[in-house]
């Protein structure tokens, strides 16, 4: 994507900001801020990577189901039901964390 927008000397610097996620030996790339930083780089291929990943979710869903359950939807049994997550910690480590 980066050689199509001839921006591809930037990699580097977009590596080091937006490569959030490992999944065995594939790294993944966050797609809102790439696209956003490739966006800003075809403007000005000199921009400023930007966190732009912040102000991108609200607890908006979750306000509005609380209002709306009731007895035919279970929603505390879910919300306090102990689950298990695996968590990545490092690009070396996977940890899995039983929250209760």
């Amino acid at each position: 994507m980066m050689s199509y927008y001839h921006v591809e000397s930037r990699f580097s610097t977009m590596n080091k900001w937006y490569d959030g996620y490992t999944f065995g030996s594939t790294d993944v790339y966050n797609p809102w801020s790439v696209v956003n930083f490739l966006y800003d780089l075809y403007a000005n291929i000199d921009a400023f990577p930007h966190p732009y990943w912040s102000n991108t979710s609200s607890n908006d869903i979750i306000k509005d189901m609380i209002a709306r359950a009731d007895s035919s939807f279970p929603l505390l049994d879910f919300m306090t039901a102990p689950r298990t997550f695996t968590m990545v910690f490092s690009s070396e480590s996977l940890t899995k964390v039983t929250i209760t």
